[in-house]
């Protein structure tokens, strides 16, 4: 009897033996294919990463393009409405000088009108004083 139960014992630790053999192997296997699969993932993942990494600096490089240039663009409208409002100032001031030198052309024609009309006068009434006689030419 001591005989059977240790062929019993050992086919069984055979069977164990030859499936542990067998798990271990099923499972190197595994282990192979779930580490090709990760690195296959893994690459992957860092092409993503670093294609996104590249759009990323060709935008920030082409945002700081356009910040530069909306900048540029600000600083030529402001120089140029400075430019406008100095214009309209001077324009302004311009119209109020010629203004000022046509009240006093016109006053000094008036003047001048006067001048005449009072001579004019003069020389009428003097006419009448002579009789009617034409006295100027």
């Amino acid at each position: 009897m001591g005989k059977r139960v240790c062929d019993k014992m050992r086919g069984k630790a055979t069977i164990l033996k030859d499936t542990y053999q067998k798990s271990w192997t099923e499972w190197l296997h595994h282990r192979g294919i779930y580490n090709q699969v990760l690195r296959s993932l893994h690459h992957n993942f860092k092409k993503t990463v670093m294609t996104i990494n590249n759009r990323i600096k060709k935008t920030s490089t082409r945002n700081a393009k356009q910040d530069i240039e909306i900048s540029t663009l600000k600083r030529k409208v402001e120089s140029i409405k400075a430019l406008e409002k100095a214009l309209k100032i001077n324009h302004a001031e311009n119209q109020r000088a010629i203004k000022a030198r046509y009240k006093i052309i016109i006053k000094e024609h008036k003047r001048e009108r006067n001048k005449i009309l009072t001579w004019l006068r003069r020389l009428e009434v003097k006419n009448q004083d002579n009789g009617g006689k034409d006295t100027i030419g």
